[in-house]
């Protein structure tokens, strides 16, 4: 009898580790898989001469939306190669980075929330996800507020996990920008507000059916905020919201706002 117990203790031991094993090698399959997934879909960004009436300033005046920097001339501009990200995952609409952080990936977007928690873009099984855009907000980020969720792994950098930094305040302070690629435009991104909330607040609104229901969400924003950068953001602009689980209680989450600044190019 004791001898059967022994085999029977061993054989779940056995089994145990197995199992134990078995999810570390999928946990490090996901890592792998991540890593192929960002190598394979790193683009080189296409710069582009500015035109030659934003270089000289335009003869309407108009021109030359970076004037006021150094050298008195319009910057290059940027695009991001679409055609070959789509050749990957018909789902990508963007490409986002974020100043300061590690955050350096495409942007795609399910007809749900819940795919691409679990799915890379190349549709690979990943702990790490994607970063995806709300599937309620149009694809062309034309709407008033725009969210990205990404997830925020302990112990790693990936995704959406550098997104905290902006909790400390002088790290907020510093970093100001980022970019928004997209098929239709490239964007500017103005950062200028930090909140740390719950999944239910109202900062993921996505319906503003008046300009008076987008004013009182720039309120809201401004009145959530851990630290607010005044930019002069009003209904008439286009807010990028960016969201990651924060773990200073449950279902916290840090979100990064920016206002949209069309480069004028596709």
């Amino acid at each position: 009898m004791r001898k059967i117990l022994t085999t029977v203790i061993l054989l779940a031991a056995l089994a145990g580790l197995a199992f134990g094993g078995w999810k570390l090698y999928d946990s490090f399959r996901a890592a792998a898989w991540e890593i192929e997934a960002g190598e394979a879909l790193e683009p080189s960004v296409v710069t582009e001469p500015p035109d030659q009436g934003d270089a000289a300033g335009g003869s309407d005046g108009s021109g030359g939306g970076t004037g006021g920097e150094s050298g008195g001339g319009a910057r290059p501009k940027e695009r991001m190669p679409f055609d070959r990200l789509r050749s990957v995952n018909q789902d990508i609409v963007g490409w986002l980075k974020v100043d300061g952080t590690e955050i350096n990936y495409p942007v795609a977007q399910a007809a749900d929330n819940e795919y691409y928690l679990y799915w890379d873009v190349n549709r690979r099984r990943s702990i790490f996800g994607a970063l995806f855009l709300d599937y309620r907000d149009r694809p062309d980020f034309s709407d008033f507020s725009n969210v990205i969720y990404g997830h925020h792994i302990v112990n790693s950098s990936k995704m959406f996990q550098t997104l905290t930094r902006f909790k400390e305040q002088s790290f907020f302070e510093t970093n100001r920008g980022g970019t928004l690629y997209t098929p239709e435009t490239t964007y500017d991104l103005e950062l200028f507000a930090v909140l740390l909330t719950s999944p239910y607040d109202d900062v993921f609104e996505y319906a503003f059916p008046t300009p008076a229901a987008q004013q009182a969400h720039l309120d809201h924003i401004r009145e959530k905020a851990m630290y607010y950068r005044e930019i002069g953001v009003t209904t008439a602009d286009r807010l990028l919201v960016l969201s990651t689980c924060s773990y200073e209680y449950t279902e916290a989450r840090t979100i990064v706002v920016a206002r949209l600044a069309d480069q004028g190019m596709p």
